[in-house]
């Protein structure tokens, strides 16, 4: 079964690079990102992910709907920049 993950992000430069490191299980990332200023797209493309940017004009939860759309995977899992997945499949807020 093919698995995606999918992240809605604006300038989460900082936080971004940890998330994706953990995602090696994932056949699929979808990064929908909400026009960041910072390296955010570019660190997305460099992992692998598909990249989609779109001002979401306040209404985040859309690109969280449309990186959803996106995904390609049989399972499908939503996560936060901040977040990664541990070997047992825990997601863990980084705290910076």
């Amino acid at each position: 079964m093919s698995s995606s993950v999918t992240i809605a992000t604006k300038n989460e430069a900082l936080n971004l690079p940890n998330s994706l490191l953990s995602l090696n299980f994932a056949d699929e990332v979808v990064v929908v990102d909400d026009c960041s200023v910072d390296n955010t797209l570019h660190i997305a493309a460099n992992f692998g992910a598909k990249v989609i940017s779109r001002d979401s004009n306040g209404s985040f939860h859309e690109n969280k709907n449309l990186a959803f759309e996106e995904a390609s995977g049989e399972w499908i899992r939503a996560i936060d920049a901040d977040e990664i997945v541990t070997q047992n499949g825990l997601q863990i807020t980084l705290n910076f």
